[in-house]
């Protein structure tokens, strides 16, 4: 397993194979759910309403969620994104029947999404503190995009030659496995810590806020309205092989990039890194 690629394998090893089978498992429907409502005769102002019910609910509940989260520990946080996510697609199964629940499935998905976030990054930070930080990133980032390029095509592909129900089937199933081994890890940050926004050096981390702003822009105009454009006009005959295969492969190059980026910043070019991107 990949964990034993890293220098602290042993305290994260069940947390690496939980999230990675999480991410192959949302990776095969997540960026088909708007070609799923466009094909259920979903007008593209609905869809849009979709996407912005989606965000709000992610960036409302940020704070709320992040003190949840260091109250209770961030494993219990990951559980409830999973929890979130495994509901979302039961409910995406049957919505057909119940076309009502569509603004639920949005903010059960930003619901998902921030405790994810929190949870993640969080476990993340705690391999800042050692000499191998960009080896140990590196090798995550890229089990992370093999998960995720492998479960973009296979999502596309299941979900043309059989249907998107199917692929909201096996979904379910396999966040229900990859809830077993983060059950068997252990709490890897210590929770209720100080947390409060009156400690954060605003002004020292400015420019970060506004990068990450922008990536968030960037990742929302690729992920979902790049993508759909792309399955109405491009790929309209086969939208889901035809999303999946350009993803993926655009996932494949990120795997590479991110091996040379890991080598860059333990050799301690990290800001020349971030010049370049």
């Amino acid at each position: 397993m990949f964990a034993h690629h890293l220098h602290r394998p042993s305290q994260f090893q069940q947390f690496y194979i939980s999230t990675t089978l999480y991410f192959f498992a949302l990776a095969l429907v997540s960026i088909y759910i708007p070609i799923y409502l466009h094909e259920l005769d979903y007008s593209l102002m609905y869809i849009a309403g979709w996407f912005i019910l989606c965000k709000a609910t992610h960036f409302l509940s940020a704070l709320p969620i992040t003190h949840l989260a260091n109250r209770t520990g961030v494993k219990h946080a990951l559980s409830i994104s999973y929890g979130l996510f495994f509901l979302n697609a039961i409910i995406l199964l049957f919505i057909t029947d119940f076309t009502y629940l569509i603004p639920v499935v949005a903010i059960l998905h930003g619901l998902g999404g921030v405790n994810f976030s929190v949870a993640y990054f969080s476990c993340l930070s705690r391999l800042g503190n050692h000499k191998h930080l960009g080896h140990d990133l590196s090798v995550i980032n890229r089990w992370y995009n093999i998960a995720m390029a492998a479960g973009v095509l296979a999502g596309g592909l299941i979900s043309q030659i059989f249907s998107i129900p199917l692929t909201l089937t096996i979904v379910a199933i396999l966040i229900g496995i990859s809830i077993i081994p983060l059950m068997l890890s252990p709490e890897p940050i210590k929770h209720n810590q100080d947390l409060s926004l009156r400690h954060l050096p605003f002004k020292k981390i400015k420019r970060d806020l506004i990068g990450a702003f922008g990536i968030k822009w960037e990742n929302s105009t690729t992920n979902d309205v790049w993508v759909l454009f792309l399955a109405i006009f491009v790929f309209a005959g086969t939208p889901y092989a035809g999303i999946g295969l350009v993803v993926s492969l655009g996932m494949v190059i990120a795997i590479v990039a991110t091996y040379f980026a890991g080598r860059l910043i333990d050799k301690g070019n990290g800001r020349r890194l971030l010049r370049i991107a």
